[in-house]
């Protein structure tokens, strides 16, 4: 469905289908109408479609107190964790029941790729570096990957109340998460900077490469 540009500047954020979506209102209502122009997000073959064998992808990932836990892969419905372990969701009931992740390389032969040319951490040390600038407890960040450009790791977007099921995960990224808050391990920064204002590039909007991860 398309909005008139008066109806969508009016539009509110609200998450109310999300969880801890009456935590995340309080933040998105302090947000003022904006607008942002992205341009599309190429792929090895050009801005076309049809090579699914070798097109961008999406990482979903979870950061909980500036480490990522994890990778979701909806395209290839599979989580991969920061240690490189690719776990793939299989659809057969006893999965569905048991939990039960596919983790043999020799059956997820089609996203290895992630991790053997080098994506994988490249986006992880990203997505941190996005949570610790924003010093949020948590946050997913959500990049975009190319097959055979290890330059083209970028954000796509952020969200502070994801919609996503973790199936086997859920409750240790829960527990994590819930420890950090309980044992008090953070301690509190008074600043008025905008996360885009810290940094070697302090007080300028450029077109984001201060972000592109470099060895």
């Amino acid at each position: 469905r398309y909005f008139p540009v008066s109806g969508k500047w009016e539009q509110r954020p609200n998450d109310d289908a999300r969880a801890w979506s009456n935590d995340a209102k309080k933040i998105l209502d302090t947000l003022q109408p904006r607008f942002l122009i992205q341009t599309s997000y190429a792929g090895p073959y050009g801005d076309s479609v049809g090579f699914t064998e070798r097109a961008p992808v999406e990482l979903k990932i979870e950061v909980l107190w500036g480490r990522a836990y994890l990778a979701n892969i909806c395209d290839y419905e599979a989580y991969a964790l920061r240690d490189g372990t690719i776990e793939r969701w299989d659809t057969s009931l006893f999965s569905k029941i048991a939990h039960a992740p596919v983790a043999d390389p020799a059956q997820n032969k089609k996203v290895q790729w992630l991790k053997e040319e080098g994506h994988l951490e490249r986006a992880y040390k990203l997505a941190e570096k996005v949570c610790r600038s924003m010093l949020a407890d948590q946050v997913r960040v959500d990049i975009f990957v190319r097959p055979g450009d290890l330059e083209g790791v970028v954000v796509n977007e952020i969200s502070i109340s994801p919609g996503a099921l973790y199936k086997w995960h859920a409750q240790f990224m829960a527990t994590t998460w819930r420890r950090g808050h309980v044992e008090h391990v953070y301690t509190l920064k008074d600043t008025k900077k905008r996360v885009y204002e810290e940094g070697k590039n302090e007080g300028k909007l450029s077109n984001g490469e201060e972000w592109f991860v470099r060895e």
